[in-house]
């Protein structure tokens, strides 16, 4: 299990993974700071092999670069799109589409959450002891509910796929185009706390277990650190690897 801490003088950032039984780590996490800007990522190979490990590298580097060199935050939706779709033709660049990987990115900006993601990985964000979905995701259950709501599908067919998992979206494909954005940013409120997780999280422990780490008078670090830790304790057959990333917002600017 390795695990990170960053002080900023208003965001508590905390950062934990785990490689679990796997054989090799395929999940990378990042956090930086950019004058006003916060943006946490969490690439993750969508298998275990060394393509897709290679490419979840590739993505995580993209975006850190990106993001380094960047000096204007005003379209921050336009700027998440631009960043996804470099990284997706870095990872062709050097791998063609023999590796993929998902993305999830987060960006806090004056007290405004805005996220892109591809794949699976979930952004969450907990408020007054609850942990609150924001993020979809491209899978094919995501899918169909989503199509279910529209009416393009019948409630039948919805039913019989709420289980699939498979993803239908990821970094590493010729005519990459999908980045699931947030229309309107999610206005934080002092003491929210942004969380990103990888599948090995909330395929591991509930909802409810996760809300109570969260909970607990503790740093963010400290408390990505137990929720890691409890996945690593978990009587669970083949843990994958798992990461997370927490970020509590102070009710300031970040710089």
């Amino acid at each position: 299990m390795k695990n990170d801490e960053k002080d900023d003088r208003f965001l508590d950032i905390g950062v934990s993974k785990s490689i679990g039984d796997a054989e090799s780590q395929v999940e990378n996490v990042d956090v930086l700071i950019n004058n006003d800007c916060c943006m946490a990522v969490l690439t993750d190979g969508i298998t275990e092999n060394s393509y897709c490990k290679t490419a979840s590298e590739i993505a995580s580097k993209s975006f850190k670069n990106i993001f380094e060199r960047q000096e204007n935050f005003e379209n921050i939706n336009f700027f998440l799109n631009k960043m996804f779709n470099i990284a997706n033709h870095n990872i062709l660049s050097v791998l063609a589409e023999k590796g993929k990987s998902t993305a999830a990115c987060a960006i806090i900006n004056r007290g405004k959450l805005y996220y892109g993601l591809v794949g699976e990985s979930k952004i969450s964000v907990y408020r007054n002891n609850s942990l609150i979905q924001i993020s979809v995701g491209h899978t094919i259950s995501a899918y169909v509910k989503k199509e279910f709501k529209k009416g393009n599908i019948s409630r039948k067919k919805t039913l019989s796929m709420l289980d699939e998992n498979t993803l239908y979206n990821y970094l590493g494909v010729d005519g990459f185009k999908n980045v699931e954005l947030l229309e309107v940013p999610v206005e934080l409120k002092s003491g929210d706390i942004v969380v990103i997780m990888s599948n090995g999280v909330f395929n591991t422990i509930s909802c409810i277990e996760i809300e109570k780490y969260l909970g607990q008078l503790s740093n963010c670090a400290t408390k990505s650190r137990r929720i890691i830790g409890a996945i690593d304790s978990f009587d669970y057959l083949e843990k994958g690897n798992s990461s997370i990333i927490l970020i509590k917002y102070n009710g300031r600017q970040v710089s």
